[in-house]
């Protein structure tokens, strides 16, 4: 389910280098733009709103728990 999440979210927002960049959710998906940062914090709201517990790690990347243990989310 996290690899067809990540390409819905491929598909709609675009990641780009900007200037100051918002990492709010909702303004990223009404901008659908974003930096690295901000792709990774709309990634773990969208794994969150399926019941796919997530969170960023200490590098700023994606991860979800399965199988009882912190996995990281593919790209």
């Amino acid at each position: 389910l996290a690899k067809v999440i990540v390409h819905y979210l491929h598909e709609r927002v675009r990641i780009a280098d900007i200037h100051n960049p918002s990492h709010d959710v909702s303004i990223i998906w009404l901008k659908q733009i974003t930096d690295e940062t901000g792709f990774e914090i709309i990634y773990v709201a969208a794994l969150r709103s399926v019941g796919i517990p997530a969170r960023l790690e200490t590098h700023g990347h994606a991860e979800f728990f399965s199988d009882g243990k912190w996995q990281s989310a593919p790209n």
